[in-house]
Formats: C-alpha cells, sequence, structure tokens
C-alpha cells in the first residue's frame, strides 16, 4: 500500500493505516531529525507533534508520483528543526527598548555599535548546546514565549525547577558574554 492511499485511510481515523505509515518511517524519521539537533527528548517531542499533526489532519502531506511522502516528510521535518533553532535565540539575542535605552542613557551606545550580532548569536547557540538536555529544553520552551506555569505543565515538572533551570542557562550565557568582553550588555539580561 502506498503512503498515499494510506494517509487516505488515516484521514478517515483508520488505526491500522497510521500504524502501517508509523511503522514505516519512525525509525528513519527519528534519525534524520537526531541527526540534526543531537538531543533525543527534543528529536522526540518534534517527531510526537509531527505525528499528532498527522493523525489530526492528513491532508497537508504531499506525496511523489509513486505516492511516497518520505522526501515531504523530510522537508516539512527540516523546516521544525529550523524553528527549533530560530526559537533557541529569539528571547536571549534580543534586547527591549527599555535596556536599550539604559545603555544609551549612560553613553555606552557605541558598545552597541562595535557588538555583532552576528558574534553574540554564535557564541549564545556554543552555550546552549552545552548546556545539558533538561536544562537546554527549559531555556527552549522559555524562549517560545511559554511562561514559567506552561513550561512547567509540558514537562511535568515543578514551577521552581522551571525557574532554577532557566537560571542557570541564563548565567552561563552570562559568564560567556562577560568573558568574551560584553559585560555592559550581559548586565542587562
Amino acid at each position: 500500500m502506498t503512503d498515499k492511499e494510506l494517509i487516505i485511510l488515516i484521514g478517515f481515523k483508520n488505526r491500522e493505516a497510521y500504524n502501517a505509515l508509523y511503522d514505516r518511517y519512525w525509525q528513519s524519521l527519528y534519525m534524520h531529525v537526531f541527526g540534526k539537533i543531537k538531543e533525543h527528548e527534543v528529536t522526540q517531542d518534534i517527531l510526537q507533534e509531527f505525528w499528532i499533526k498527522i493523525w489530526k489532519d492528513p491532508s497537508f502531506v504531499l506525496t511523489n508520483e509513486e505516492g511516497m511522502a518520505k522526501g515531504f516528510f523530510c522537508k516539512f521535518l527540516n523546516f521544525r528543526v529550523l524553528d527549533y533553532y530560530r526559537s533557541l535565540h529569539h528571547e536571549i539575542i534580543s534586547l527591549d527598548n527599555e535596556k536599550r535605552n539604559t545603555i544609551e542613557q549612560i553613553g555606552y551606545s557605541h558598545i552597541l555599535e562595535d557588538i555583532s550580532l552576528k558574534d553574540m548569536n554564535i557564541l549564545i547557540q556554543k552555550v546552549i548546546d552545552e548546556l545539558p538536555g533538561a536544562v537546554k529544553r527549559i531555556a527552549w520552551l522559555r524562549r517560545q514565549g511559554h511562561s514559567v506555569g506552561e513550561t512547567a505543565r509540558l514537562l511535568s515538572i515543578s514551577e521552581k525547577t522551571v525557574r532554577n533551570k532557566y537560571s542557570l542557562a541564563m548565567a552561563k550565557i552570562r559568564e560567556v558574554l562577560k568573558s568574551a568582553g560584553t559585560k555592559i550588555i550581559a548586565s542587562f539580561f
């Protein structure tokens, strides 16, 4: 049976078709995503969301002339991996207007001009990549805009644990930024 045929059946909530498609691709898709992220928890989360999306509404899946969807699956998951990496950087590298104004008011605006956001981004990525799994996951969720409470519920941990581990991530980022000569900016994070 082709992927296209299975997808049509999944649209009618046929569990056997869903299980057949899952069994056909779960291992290769796991390796595909893990090869890009190198973290089991995040890989599992991305794939869980992917498979839930297929179950809820498989109409987004495209197949090739032979009725196979593997190429589409890989491209779709590549975009989810990019979303993951994008979310890791969103919160940390942006200074809000209040912090920017404070820096300008105390006469250090030239420092903002001298610091390359690209270099900061590279440093931050390196720090995040080296964080332990749970700390990295919490930082990722918080930076996606999830509140402490939402993050705690999503990970089935206490809010205190979320706060503590997020503080560890931010402390490590500050440490690296300070050692790179960006003490003034790091003090405002």
